[in-house]
């Protein structure tokens, strides 16, 4: 639990200008009688990713499979961010998409839409202690069960609202969507038919309550202010995304920004073909409707760099964010509760003993706290068809990390996550201390995941292992 006072209220808004480094590898294989550049630790742990055997195309997979991933890096004094992007495909092949590439964040939506939730409780518009029923136009009194027009927004966001892990009725998929056309009467005849709620009051992770709460979020809005009722995307780009500087992260897109999206491999039944979510969404925006770039999260994960300094935010990067947003940003790290693991198809279903050996917790604002080191950090996952992604980052480590892979989550270890999962953690990590050159460890849940490098092959390789 955090205990930092918070006490940065600043006005101002800039946009960030990021300092993107890129090695001169072009430049340096031009001169041949030059040695080869020595690779940095961070260049190291993606070649570990490049190496997973699952996400191999020897294995299966499908030739759209790569990872990209963001490093943002304070400096000493705390004040001059530095960013890092890399990218490469499966097997060290050539990266499969663009630098300007969206990808599907899939459930980071989530952290956005409560951040929505927490602005507008800010500015006074709603509490988070509101029910569903207040503002969800259903025929609540033919419901099965009374209960469900009683849910709070609150139990929404920390999973605890009883509600199932995905709409009952969820599907056909539409354009590779299976969240494509679901409108507000599917969403009341759905939840009219639950017949109870078991797991309210516990955490059990559910993406039919996030895709709830979005569009709740918008109809408490327009009730409030007497406007009209605003699509998710349009209120959280006014509240969230623009504020924050967020300019390519989005539901829909022209035809130049789809050209520009990045394919990924599906799963299971289906690996080795290709998948795209390009139906258009219905009401269930807010579970993980939102596609982002590099960029786009490298300036997200600024933005909660300095919510977690607290009042050790220096000036010049706590300016570059609305006051009001990064008051909102705050809340979102308060009210620590117990928790269940939550990476790739562990999340859903999985009722684990609460509180767990491992103090896995959820905050107010959906965002997992987590301690690697003894040191306090925050992370969430997310998973799609064709996408892995996390973020993860911790002020007192001074480091923040985002990856994502389009291969459906290779290398997947369990609850540890994918490959590119446990990438994020290592790399938000850092380097090892000059006390132990070859081995970074960080406890993560019940497992272990470890870079180790073998000094005859001179690679790097993840491995997770069990405590």
């Amino acid at each position: 639990r955090r205990n930092k006072a918070r006490a940065h209220r600043r006005t101002g808004h800039a946009h960030m200008r990021l300092l993107t480094l890129f090695a001169g590898f072009a430049a340096a294989a031009a001169f041949s009688s030059l040695p080869p550049l020595e690779r940095t630790w961070e260049e190291k742990v993606i070649d570990a990713w490049a190496a997973e055997p699952d996400c191999s195309p020897e294995t299966g997979m499908c030739g759209a499979c790569g990872v990209a991933a963001t490093v943002v890096e304070l400096g000493e004094n705390g004040t001059q961010p530095i960013v890092r992007k890399y990218s490469v495909g499966a097997g060290g092949g050539e990266t499969p998409f663009g630098s300007d590439a969206t990808f599907e964040i899939a459930s980071v939506t989530k952290l956005f839409t409560t951040m929505l939730l927490l602005v507008l409780e800010e500015e006074g518009l709603l509490s988070s202690e509101a029910t569903i029923g207040t503002y969800l136009p259903c025929a609540w009194d033919a419901a099965r069960h009374a209960g469900t027009a009683e849910i709070t927004f609150n139990e929404l966001v920390r999973h605890t609202s009883g509600l199932p892990a995905q709409p009952p009725d969820r599907g056909p998929s539409v354009g590779g969507n299976p969240f494509s056309g679901y409108t507000e009467e599917r969403l009341c005849e759905s939840l009219g038919q639950l017949t109870g709620l078991p797991t309210r009051g516990r955490y059990s992770y559910s993406n039919y309550a996030y895709g709830t709460l979005g569009y709740v979020l918008t109809l408490a809005y327009a009730a409030v202010t007497g406007s009209p009722v605003r699509d998710y995307e349009d209120l959280l780009k006014e509240k969230v995304l623009d504020p924050l500087g967020l300019t390519a992260t989005s539901v829909t897109y022209d035809d130049a920004g789809w050209n520009a999206a990045a394919e990924g491999c599906a799963r299971g039944y289906s690996r080795g073909e290709t998948t795209i979510r390009r139906g258009a969404y219905g009401v269930l925006q807010g579970n993980g409707a939102l596609r982002s770039t590099q960029d786009d999260m490298g300036q997200f994960l600024l933005a909660y760099l300095v919510v977690d300094a607290g009042a050790d935010a220096p000036p010049e990067l706590a300016s570059l964010f609305p006051a009001s947003l990064l008051t909102a940003m705050e809340r979102a790290l308060d009210n620590v509760a117990p928790a269940c693991s939550c990476t790739s198809g562990w999340c859903e279903g999985n009722l684990c003993e609460l509180p767990n050996p491992p103090q896995e917790s959820i905050t107010v604002g959906g965002v997992e706290h987590y301690t690697s080191g003894g040191v306090d950090g925050w992370r969430k996952s997310g998973d799609t068809g064709g996408y892995s992604l996390r973020v993860a980052w911790s002020y007192e480590k001074r480091r923040a990390a985002f990856a994502v892979d389009t291969c459906g989550g290779c290398g997947e270890r369990g609850t540890s996550g994918s490959s590119a999962q446990r990438l994020v953690l290592l790399l938000a990590d850092g380097p090892p201390s000059a006390s132990v050159p070859v081995l970074t460890a960080l406890q993560l849940t019940h497992t272990c995941t470890v870079l180790v490098y073998s000094p005859n092959s001179r690679l790097y390789t993840i491995l997770t292992l069990a405590l």
